[in-house]
């Protein structure tokens, strides 16, 4: 009776050792192969910084466009931009977008289109001389631009909500 008691512990310390090194394999605090992170406890996607000339449009060299997330990575209280960002289901991101027209050209037909999944915009936006009209909305998947000329830089955030 003793050899069985004594086998049922060594089991129990077995199963117990597997599930501890198990669990301190899932949460590891430390990044992994598939980009993600562990930051004040909760877990996070790693995506690309935004690098200089990302702003670039192929086909012209004068309309600079760019849409991003900002997020501050160290203690510099400086946010630096990512193209994408971890969004908890219950909470909001916003996604900055910005536009600058350079040289003597100007623009003209031109919008801002989103092709969404998982993810709702919402904003309010004012019709001006970059924005060609009111738009208040909760999904918002296009927005028309004016006649933008030389000099032009608009600069304005959109709200990202989770869309399950």
């Amino acid at each position: 009776m003793k050899l069985v008691f004594k086998k049922k512990y060594l089991m129990l310390i077995a199963v117990l050792f597997v599930g501890i090194f198990g669990f301190l394999i899932i949460n590891n605090t430390g990044k992994n192969e598939s980009g993600i992170s562990k930051v004040n406890g909760l877990k996070r996607y790693d995506y690309n910084q935004v690098q200089v000339g990302d702003d670039d449009i192929v086909g012209t060299e004068k309309v600079k466009f760019d849409a991003y997330f900002l997020q501050g990575n160290d203690n510099s209280n400086m946010a630096d931009k990512y193209r994408g960002a971890s969004i908890n289901v219950s909470s909001t991101g916003k996604l900055w977008i910005d536009l600058k027209m350079h040289g003597d050209e100007t623009l003209k037909d031109a919008y801002i289109e989103f092709t969404n999944k998982n993810v709702r915009l919402e904003g309010a936006l004012a019709k001006d001389t970059v924005i060609g009209e009111t738009i208040v909305s909760n999904n918002i998947t296009r927005i028309p631009l004016n006649e933008i000329s030389t000099g032009t830089t608009k600069m304005f955030y959109l709200v990202v909500e989770p869309d399950l």
